[in-house]
């Protein structure tokens, strides 16, 4: 690319744009100008022997609108050409100036400025620029200076939890910015992004924590989050609370919910109904770690549930051992085994409704319940085993998601009353709520 356009816009004085194309020397003049101002325009080419020159006439030359659109058009006209544009913005009506500026931020072009040499440029220091007392001057994109496309883009991305893409806006801000606060900010978004990606992928860990400290820590950072992005930084401190619990198996369950809902923001509903077809069973789990039968030592070092045959053996009578035992082919009773085979969704509830008629403790009415409900649900539950990431080419919907997502969140109240609570401090914060 090695033809040069100049596109200037035209107002009553015409000296700055004169010096402007005898400095540049470009291949091509467009001139976008009103219908009073294309006399003067006449009058620059014949001042600099232009040879080689356009004109784009406004309808409306006091429209930004207007303006912007017919830059526009004037640059993608060029950009086929292969031109290397460069804009001027000196002369002309502010709206014309302003909408020539928006378009070649917009598009990507170089734009430039005639303004004072120095302090005696300007009559009284006020008016227009003496002739003879112009100056040259580039001007910076603050688009790029500021990385605020990036910046932009990379909080969008993270409210649509899109985190690989808002991680590599934020990694791109990074890289133009100098050592200053908005660099400092963009690194630090960059830790934040990586943190809630893991959290969202269940690879969880406590680095929020140490995020936090380095906010407060800092005058700069602690004022943008506390002054220009509150309820953002609030929501994390929330969700900071609920990390530290995380050694309670019940934490697990407004999370799955939350992860969810989520997947249906997304559209990935198949995603979301395999999520909850996980917090299904972990109902059923929680509720059987009430009965005091799961191995608290394996739940908490390997993070499983394991049904201890001996604390089974205490807590159900024979006709219930009984019917256990005839689950598996080889009886369970006398193998060496410390735990019960491993379980599914239908074994956890199988073993829930068994323990539900047994009249020793008080969760026979809750555990019946969530019998009754998972026999009810299960069917449509099971529509992810047709779904096309499962086992079948069918594709589930929204509806299809919601409705699950309500009834089995419904039901987590029976297990965890506080469930709602819960899930408002573990929900992800979101910029958009600013």
């Amino acid at each position: 690319m090695n033809k040069t356009a100049l596109i200037v816009t035209i107002g009553k004085a015409t000296e700055p744009t004169i010096k402007r194309i005898d400095g540049l020397n470009p291949d091509l003049v467009y001139f976008i100008h009103s219908k009073k101002s294309k006399e003067n325009s006449l009058f620059i080419i014949e001042e600099t022997n232009l040879d080689n020159y356009r004109f784009k006439l406004l309808d409306d030359h006091e429209s930004v609108d207007d303006a912007f659109a017919k830059a526009s058009e004037c640059i993608n006209e060029l950009k086929k050409e292969d031109f290397n544009i460069i804009t001027d913005f000196t002369v002309g009506t502010k709206p014309m100036t302003a909408g020539l500026v928006m378009a070649s931020i917009e598009h990507g072009c170089d734009y430039k400025y005639v303004g004072e040499a120095n302090e005696f440029s300007r009559e009284d220091e006020l008016g227009p620029v003496k002739s003879g007392f112009e100056k040259n001057k580039d001007q910076e994109n603050p688009y790029e200076k500021y990385a605020i496309n990036e910046f932009k883009s990379g909080r969008e991305f993270f409210d649509k939890y899109q985190f690989s893409a808002s991680l590599e806006n934020f990694s791109h801000a990074s890289d133009k910015l100098n050592e200053s606060d908005l660099k400092l900010r963009s690194d630090l978004f960059i830790k934040l992004v990586s943190f809630y990606d893991s959290w969202d992928k269940f690879n969880f860990h406590n680095d929020l924590a140490s995020i936090i400290l380095e906010i407060e820590s800092n005058s700069s950072l602690n004022e943008y989050f506390t002054q220009e992005i509150p309820n953002f930084y609030s929501q994390m401190k929330k969700n900071l609370d609920f990390l530290n619990k995380n050694s309670n198996p019940m934490y697990y369950l407004p999370d799955l919910l939350n992860n969810a809902r989520r997947r249906i923001c997304e559209g990935k509903y198949d995603d979301a109904v395999a999520r909850l077809y996980r917090v299904l069973e972990l109902i059923a789990q929680l509720q059987l770690l009430k009965f005091r039968i799961v191995d608290e030592e394996t739940l908490k070092e390997k993070r499983t549930f394991q049904i201890d045959k001996e604390k089974l053996k205490k807590k159900a009578s024979k006709k219930a051992l009984a019917e256990i035992d005839s689950w598996n082919p080889y009886g369970w009773k006398y193998s060496n085994k410390k735990y019960l085979e491993r379980l599914d969704l239908s074994g956890d509830y199988s073993l829930l409704n068994i323990l539900s008629s047994e009249k020793r403790n008080d969760l026979e009415k809750t555990s019946q319940e969530l019998y009754k409900f998972y026999l009810n649900i299960d069917s449509r539950v099971k529509l992810r085993n047709k779904s096309i990431l499962a086992h079948g080419l069918n594709a589930l919907d929204k509806r299809d998601a919601l409705t699950i997502y309500k009834l089995i969140l419904k039901q987590s109240i029976k297990i965890c009353p506080n469930i709602k609570k819960e899930m408002e401090i573990s929900k992800f914060p979101l910029f958009k709520e600013e």
